[in-house]
């Protein structure tokens, strides 16, 4: 009974050797087979786990928007998975030169036409490592310079979510949660205020909590966050409490948020905070590009745009990180054949001696 199990693990064996692709062999697949490979799980697909970020940045670097997109928001993924996973020893070592590619490609990713592909990049950045000065300054400039409030407010959550805390990131979601058509990007920004609980944005929220507006419900939501910390608000909430101009949920609210800050028990934000550590070493500086995308249909090609500073200035010289060079083609391991072939050949053998 054992002789068939030792042949299926060997049969497998081989299968996933047969299988073992290259990070070149991926470059060469056709659109349907990269979207395939980047939604799966490519660590299990390349025969050396130790280069699954050059994949993830020849996938970003795809001349289809489609893969190019896909690879965007598997390397939001990535990292969340890599973070989840440290302390665990089963971390693949990554090169210097391929985590550099990474974040370059990521960086530039930041001024892309499409606002999906923006999110991702800007996403994957602040998550891949602890809050730090050249991350925080590329992704601010990101949110200065962005045209969709709900992109704005995509990037500041993301921010906040791997820690980050300035005045400015306060500053701009307080402004985003201000009355507007874009029911997203006001949630998004109470979520953010909600987590920070900053002193600043009080008195905006209470403002907004006290009249009928799209932003009323998440200020609300914002303020009982804030628990004993917002009792300015207190009177504002006894006076909705008793509106019956309000509609009933907007006056249950009220009432619950009242609860709150009178028992001095903060309700938890919706907001999952991470706690990131350096994935690898953060090859960026406070200079490098992110320029604001030139509005354009979706499907136009990204121009090129100068780097984003206060004042007019000549574009930026820091080179694009190169695609890694093709180093001499890798075959898929021989060891599993070899072994395969052995165990064939030695089970045939105490078979016939069997018969015999």
């Amino acid at each position: 009974m054992k002789r068939p199990c030792i042949l299926a693990v060997i049969v497998s064996a081989m299968a996933i050797a047969a299988s073992a692709m290259t990070v070149e062999e991926f470059a060469a697949k056709t659109q349907e087979e990269k979207v395939k490979v980047l939604t799966g799980k490519p660590e299990r697909s390349l025969d050396d786990s130790g280069q699954l970020l050059r994949l993830y940045t020849v996938g970003l670097r795809d001349p289809s928007p489609v893969v190019k997109r896909t690879a965007a928001q598997a390397a939001v993924f990535l990292v969340m998975g890599l973070q989840s996973a440290q302390g665990s020893g089963k971390l693949p070592t990554f090169s210097s030169e391929d985590s550099a590619s990474l974040q370059q490609t990521l960086v530039v990713l930041l001024n892309d036409n499409d606002v999906g592909i923006r999110i991702s990049a800007a996403s994957a950045l602040a998550y891949s490592a602890a809050p730090n000065p050249a991350i925080e300054t590329l992704l601010l400039a990101r949110v200065q310079a962005e045209h969709v409030p709900e992109i704005k407010a995509a990037v500041i959550e993301a921010m906040a979510q791997a820690g980050y805390q300035s005045p400015q990131l306060i500053a701009e979601a307080t402004a985003l949660v201000q009355p507007s058509p874009d029911s997203k990007a006001i949630y998004s920004a109470s979520k953010v205020l909600a987590h920070l609980r900053p002193e600043s944005a009080l008195d905006t929220l209470v403002a907004l909590a006290s009249k009928a507006s799209p932003s009323q419900r998440h200020a609300l939501q914002a303020l009982a966050a804030y628990g004993q910390g917002a009792a300015r608000a207190i009177p504002v909430l006894e006076r909705l409490v008793t509106d019956q101009a309000m509609p009933e949920d907007i006056r249950n609210l009220a009432r619950i948020t009242l609860e709150a800050l009178k028992a001095g028990k903060p309700q938890p934000s919706a907001l999952q905070p991470m706690n990131p550590v350096n994935l690898w070493p953060v090859a960026l500086s406070p200079s490098s590009p992110a320029a604001p995308p030139t509005p354009a249909p979706e499907q136009s090609p990204a121009p090129a745009t100068p780097r984003i500073t206060s004042t007019p200035s000549p574009p930026s010289t820091t080179p694009m990180a190169q695609t890694p060079a093709v180093p001499s083609e890798r075959k898929a391991p021989v060891w599993p054949w070899v072994v395969g072939l052995a165990a064939l050949i030695v089970i045939v053998a105490l078979a016939a001696k069997r018969r015999g």
